[in-house]
């Protein structure tokens, strides 16, 4: 519920364990799935106004999956390219309703 503070635990684990494929690909999971909960979000309450405040572009970075492609890049430079969590991350995009919009 609270996505801060996952973050943050993603980032301390990450800290001590940068080659762990699994935390990577749990952390990018994470980022995946709130990018869709906004994203459901914003179709039920119908915010399509053009004019965004400061709050709603930045909740705009997530709607564009934004985060997770951060965390993609950053794994794949800890992880020196493993075709594993490629693989594993394709899965979680694919699994995305707008996974398309990561790839």
């Amino acid at each position: 519920k609270n996505i801060s503070a996952a973050r943050l635990i993603f980032l301390q684990g990450l800290k001590f364990n940068p080659d762990s494929a699994h935390m990577w690909t749990e952390y990018f999971r994470l980022e995946v799935l709130y990018a869709e909960k906004l994203q459901k979000r914003q179709q039920v309450m119908s915010l399509n106004d053009k004019s965004l405040n400061e709050d709603e572009a930045h909740k705009d970075n997530f709607l564009n999956y934004k985060t997770a492609k951060i965390v993609f890049k950053n794994a794949l430079e800890n992880m020196k390219f493993s075709l594993k969590i490629i693989s594993d991350f394709v899965s979680i995009a694919n699994v995305a309703e707008n996974g398309s919009m990561l790839m």
